[in-house]
């Protein structure tokens, strides 16, 4: 009986992810070296944009609508990563190269998850219709919310993040493979 409504979340990308997911393929394309990434398709990217998930959060709290619903918050559009990677580039201004492996071997290197954070066994790809009919949410292209994280990252001070420690260990394996 308590009025509760649940919001399912994939990735959520923003300014201040925690993880450095993007943050970490930004560096990576900005210092000019291959980004290495496993052999296939991989899985499709469908995230959100952390704007988006207060904008959610807000229409919820103050709507009287939902009450013992569950809701997928989600971009509307799905990617690969070689499209996300490449719209990432060109927002970016820099070419992309890609070194492709295994996935096993990239594994037993100790690469994964950290060389692509986006390559990984499961990704969530939520569709988004119920909470747009439900709450009138909108949500980012993922070009524009992109956008907006690499001019954040390009006018914010470097900063070594985990995910980015192994990157000469990449560099060698890509020269090697």
């Amino acid at each position: 009986k308590f009025p509760v409504t649940t919001l399912r979340l994939p990735i959520v990308n923003s300014e201040r992810d925690h993880y450095d997911r993007i943050y970490g393929y930004f560096l990576r394309l900005q210092d000019g070296g291959p980004l290495v990434v496993p052999e296939g398709d991989g899985l499709p990217i469908r995230h959100v944009y952390g704007g988006d998930v207060v904008t959610a959060l807000l229409k919820v709290v103050e709507s009287t609508a939902g009450r013992g619903e569950a809701y997928n918050i989600g971009q509307d559009e799905t990617f690969s990563l070689q499209q996300f990677l490449e719209l990432l580039a060109q927002l970016m201004g820099r070419p992309l190269t890609i070194a492709r492996a295994p996935w096993e071997k990239l594994e037993r290197e100790g690469l994964l998850p950290n060389c692509s954070p986006f390559s990984g066994r499961w990704m969530s790809s939520l569709d988004n219709t119920r909470s747009k009919a439900a709450f009138g949410i909108t949500y980012t292209l993922m070009s524009e919310y992109l956008r907006k994280l690499v001019h954040h990252y390009a006018s914010s001070p470097a900063r070594p993040i985990d995910g980015y420690r192994q990157r000469a260990q990449e560099l060698r394996f890509a020269q090697s493979h």
